[in-house]
């Protein structure tokens, strides 16, 4: 009995550790649990228009837009730039995609609408040239005003992995509403000529009675 009297605190005590221990192995586990949790958590990133890559000295832009004024776009249709691209350099680049922007002509800051991206992927050799066709257009519910317009390209280098844009429009257009016009004067000499033809109507209408 004295023996038992003696290894019960004793045995308390180590069960009192090892619950302790229990307790702080639990606590860690947790921890590193909520930590791997957290980590595959995607974080934000910014939209692909901010805070750009810069533009790689390698490259040489131009381009054209397909039947079109350069300086006029036409609200609700499609416009189609055609983009050059050379590769100057000694690296072989990837462009991925081409995105654009609408933003207020006096304020490039003031956004007003983004253009879809469209994926390019596509590899240009050093000393290589290719060209891409980026559609694209300013959505129906737009005024007729000016704006500026930029379009911008974005690729990286293949062997480096070092990620660049090159902004190969970038001017102030002007937006234009085609759609037909409700003419006040033609309206009426229409409504003019249908009375007449109907007072005609009547009256012969009546004679003949």
């Amino acid at each position: 009995l004295h023996l038992s009297f003696v290894a019960t605190p004793f045995a308390r005590a180590q069960e009192d550790e090892d619950d302790q221990a229990f307790v702080e192995e639990t606590i860690n586990e947790a921890a590193e649990a909520a930590e791997e949790v957290l980590d595959e958590i995607p974080t934000p990133q910014s939209h692909p228009l901010t805070n750009m890559p810069p533009s790689s000295p390698d490259v040489v832009t131009k381009v054209i837009f397909a039947n079109q004024d350069s300086d006029r776009f036409i609200i609700g249709k499609i416009n189609r730039a055609i983009v050059g691209f050379q590769n100057t350099g000694v690296g072989s680049l990837n462009v991925t995609y081409i995105m654009g922007s609408l933003n207020a002509a006096h304020d490039f800051s003031l956004h007003i609408q983004n253009f879809t991206a469209r994926a390019i992927h596509r590899v240009v050799l050093p000393n290589g040239e290719a060209s891409f066709e980026y559609p694209f257009f300013p959505a129906p519910e737009l005024e007729p005003m000016d704006v500026q317009v930029a379009l911008t390209a974005f690729y990286y280098d293949v062997e480096e992995q070092r990620g660049y844009s090159t902004t190969f429009f970038n001017e102030t257009i002007e937006l234009l509403d085609v759609s037909p016009a409700f003419d006040l004067k033609s309206s009426f000499q229409y409504i003019l000529f249908f009375a007449v033809v109907g007072v005609v109507a009547f009256t012969l209408f009546k004679a003949s009675g």
